[in-house]
């Protein structure tokens, strides 16, 4: 058996985890939805918005080019 080192787990550090965490900001923090089909149709329209790279999301998750 052969032990492997593995990283601490810190979701401050991982970029999918900050980018998840704007959009649940942005689409849930603090806002009203009527119904879930409504809040999955605004988490689509975002998740549709970061399919390319673009600077929002670059510095979201602190991606260097």
């Amino acid at each position: 058996m052969e032990m492997l080192y593995l990283p601490t787990y810190s979701p401050d550090s991982s970029p999918s985890e900050r980018a998840w965490w704007f959009m649940r900001k942005s689409i849930t923090h603090n806002r009203f939805i009527e119904s879930l089909n409504l809040r999955k149709v605004k988490f689509w329209q975002m998740f549709s918005h970061f399919l390319a790279p673009n600077k929002k999301i670059i510095s979201i998750c602190a991606i260097n080019y």
